[in-house]
């Protein structure tokens, strides 16, 4: 349902005989510039157009308000004539656009209808104005009336309830009068923005369905242990299709720009995102509609993934729906825009500011182990700001809902079948890792346990660069642990390059036929070198296989140094 916008010819056409602005035009032309009103109201209010000289309609706010005014000042003889009965009849009517405005807030009354008569004003004219006031405690309309006079600077009020409109009139009143401008029919109002109806938001509802149990699938499928409570490991979220520098340029796996944003490394990770999620959707999906709300969505995911791709350490594992989320709060940024100046307008700046300024600085600290992704964050939220562009583009201030929503629409049903290779990919990915968790099985094949060639790092910087996420991946590949044991060594740590050359040679068995001599010979080389301040014995009988084996370079000198490979 969208509101149908009638406007009184008054306002179009004002009188040629008045020679300069007169109060009400003026009062009028505030209301539109300060406080949101758009010229025009809906259907159900028609009769008052008749009764009134200019009649304005503030639809973005609450409550649904319309003020009636009446401008004596241009014609001393006018009045409004309609009664109270009439009036309340109208805004029986106009009950259907109150939950438009309740949806900004929970306003005491969801309808008022004003009449504000401007000019001399005689007692017993306003003891008529009085008799237009209601009188039923619990109604959820209102009707009351104000009279205005410019020439002594006064406001005649019946009703607390009018003490925003009285407040306003009286800051006009005492305000400096800028010199009246031509007229130009409605050059100097803004129409009436056509707002969409409230409605329950399905979209946000079921994408937060779908990262609650993927999330489910990471803790109950995850490929190893939990590394805290709810928290599914490193290793879990790259075979689930987390983003991955090297494994998105290197071996082209592409999905994961989609797949990611779709992961969450926690049970907190994931409840701040769905509590922003919320915030949002709840929000922009009924400005601006499911199909427009599922492109800035998808466009704004993307983003963000490609983003962080781009600037992230290729040791970080990286997901989250955030890059998305903040999209959506760019855009409702943007949108923003399409709103008069007023309290809807500073609502939707608020709330958006309030995401996108700690989201995309860094003023607050990661939970531990965790490091906020602020590339995907930046990403998303440019991604959210074009889209929200285009999007102002094509939209008139008539119409409830942006244009073109099927194109929209298409983008975001092509993101969500985009999904299907990424589940695809992952299942096969799993199952050529060896890994199917929803049966527990682990295959036969154990060369799948080591490092493909095409991922192995060619150099030492690769490797130091690399050995985080592929330790986490490829965990009895025994060359990780050689390059962790020499490092320990270096840092002499003598504990922890023990702990990593027993590790690595502890499946010896498994991986011997499958990788050089040179890799059992070193392990035990960096085992013997680690334990002999305190064993020399052990550290003997370890390198005696090795000494018999390698007699010059890098490894011997090595034991020799330490007289290993003496009698």
């Amino acid at each position: 349902m969208s509101e149908t916008i009638i406007r009184p010819a008054s306002a179009a056409s004002p009188d040629p005989t008045v020679p300069a602005e007169t109060f009400c035009r003026y009062l009028a032309r505030q209301f539109v510039a300060l406080k949101g009103f758009g010229v025009g109201t809906v259907p159900e209010a028609e009769r008052l157009i008749a009764a009134s000289d200019i009649i304005l309609t503030q639809n973005c706010d609450a409550p649904f308000s319309i003020l009636c005014l009446i401008d004596r000042e241009a014609n001393p003889a006018r009045t409004f004539d309609l009664s109270l009965p009439e009036l309340e009849s109208i805004g029986r009517d106009c009950m259907k656009y109150a939950d438009v405005a309740e949806f900004y807030g929970k306003p005491e009354i969801s309808v008022a209808i004003r009449v504000i008569e401007v000019g001399a004003t005689s007692d017993e004219r306003w003891q008529h104005l009085k008799t237009l006031t209601s009188n039923t405690p619990d109604a959820r309309y209102h009707a009351t009336a104000l009279a205005v006079d410019p020439a002594k600077g006064e406001v005649r009020w019946n009703s607390r309830l009018d003490r925003p409109e009285r407040t306003f009139i009286d800051d006009v009143l005492r305000a400096p009068r800028p010199p009246a401008p031509p007229h130009e029919g409605d050059a100097n109002f803004d129409p009436l923005v056509a707002v969409a109806p409230p409605s329950f938001p399905i979209l946000t509802t079921g994408i937060l369905a779908v990262l609650v149990a993927i999330f489910a699938a990471e803790i109950r499928f995850g490929v190893d242990a939990w590394t805290g409570p709810l928290q599914p490991s490193v290793k879990t979220l790259v075979a689930f299709g987390g983003l991955v520098q090297d494994l998105v340029l290197q071996s082209g796996e592409w999905y994961r720009l989609f797949s990611a944003p779709f992961l969450h490394a926690g049970a907190f990770h994931l409840a701040g995102n769905a509590v922003a999620l919320v915030l949002a959707g709840r929000v922009l999906e009924r400005l601006i509609g499911r199909a427009w709300f599922g492109a800035v969505y998808a466009v704004a995911a993307l983003c963000g993934a490609f983003l962080s791709l781009l600037l992230t350490s290729s040791t970080l594992v990286c997901v989250g729906a955030s890059g998305a989320i903040m999209g959506l709060f760019a855009a409702m940024l943007v949108t923003s825009l399409r709103y008069p100046p007023g309290d809807v307008r500073r609502r939707l700046r608020g709330q958006a500011m309030s995401v996108l300024i700690p989201s995309l600085l860094p003023l607050a600290s990661a939970p531990q182990g965790q490091k906020i992704d602020y590339a995907a964050h930046f990403g998303g939220a440019i991604g959210g700001t074009v889209v929200a562009l285009v999007m102002l583009k094509v939209w008139s201030r008539g119409e409830a809902l942006p244009r073109f929503t099927k194109a929209a629409a298409a983008i975001a049903i092509a993101a969500a079948l985009v999904l299907a290779y990424p589940a695809i990919s992952i299942a096969r990915h799993l199952q050529a890792e060896g890994y199917v968790p929803w049966l527990e099985a682990v295959t036969s094949a154990p060369e799948f346990k080591l490092i493909p060639p095409d991922l192995f790092p060619q150099t030492a910087i690769n490797m130091k660069v690399q050995a985080y996420w592929l330790s986490s991946y490829y965990p009895r590949d025994p060359r990780l642990h050689l390059y962790k044991a020499t490092e320990l060594l270096h840092d002499n740590d003598l504990s922890g390059a023990e702990r990593e050359a027993r590790i690595g040679l502890a499946e010896e068995d498994f991986w011997r036929s499958m990788l050089p001599a040179e890799v059992a010979q070193n392990l035990r080389t960096l085992l013997a070198v680690a334990i002999s301040p305190d064993r020399p014995s052990q550290a003997l009988a370890i390198a005696r296989p090795v000494c018999a084996v390698v007699t010059n370079g890098p490894t011997r000198k090595m034991l020799d140094d330490r007289n290993l490979c003496g009698t």
